[in-house]
């Protein structure tokens, strides 16, 4: 599992010291993980401008810094999956950070491999595993993320360039993402294609014909007439019997 890191502490000592410890970790665990520094900042407005165009899992950050302190940076993300451990000098205010906000952890200054090791494999790789199960879609222009949990949506429509997100109220969809089809393998996380516009999730199959399927939120599709998802349908339907 590679994990990508980002460091932002306007103490460059700090910074070193933090690289030096995951140099570390990557030795003693590289058969589990693999902490991988794609991006380090010593200035937070720097930081969210390009977080944001990013992909990163864990991002370490000092609490108190100049401009924006670290919560306030973490407020700025779009993406609200990334994990967060915050930098602190002072464990009282580190204590308060926790408290009061939906974060990893928090590791003191200077920071120790034991201390984050445990966080790690406590709280950062659990909450990880979780979300990579999520449906992950990132938009067009690739400054957005978008997760969602396979078993709140219902079928996913392609409407031109953008694709609407649909779950149990079919007069409202969750979302209205401008992304393309083939940048999310929806297959994998069981569903399937019945039309050039529409896939569904095939837990949510109320009933299924030889030309018709309908959701248990009583939404109804065609199904479509090319071969390959003619196909793919008939070799769901059949498996049905099969079983």
């Amino acid at each position: 599992m590679i994990i990508n890191c980002a460091i932002v502490d306007d103490d460059q000592f700090i910074v070193e010291d933090i690289k030096q410890i995951l140099t570390e970790i990557n030795v003693k665990h590289s058969q589990s993980f693999q902490l991988k520094i794609v991006a380090e900042y010593s200035d937070p407005i720097a930081a969210i401008n390009e977080l944001n165009q990013s992909h990163i899992h864990l991002l370490f950050i000092d609490f108190e810094m100049p401009v924006f302190n670290g919560i306030e940076v973490v407020k700025r993300l779009d993406d609200k999956n990334i994990q967060v451990i915050f930098i602190s000098s002072y464990k009282e205010k580190s204590i308060e950070i926790i408290n009061n906000t939906s974060i990893s952890g928090f590791i003191t200054k200077p920071p120790q491999l034991e201390e984050l090791v445990r966080l790690l494999q406590d709280k950062v790789i659990p909450n990880l595993k979780s979300t990579s199960n999520a449906i992950n879609i990132i938009n067009s222009n690739k400054t957005t993320a978008y997760h969602f949990k396979p078993e709140e949506v219902f079928y996913i429509e392609s409407d031109g360039k953008y694709k609407k997100i649909w779950g149990i109220d079919s007069k409202q969809e969750i979302a209205h993402i401008e992304a393309s089809f083939n940048d999310i393998n929806l297959e994998k996380y069981n569903f399937l294609k019945i039309n050039k516009r529409v896939f569904i999730n095939k837990m949510h199959i109320r009933k299924t014909s030889k030309n018709k399927i309908e959701l248990t939120n009583a939404v109804k599709f065609e199904i479509g007439t090319s071969k390959s998802t003619k196909e793919k349908f008939w070799y769901y339907f059949n498996s049905l019997f099969n079983k």
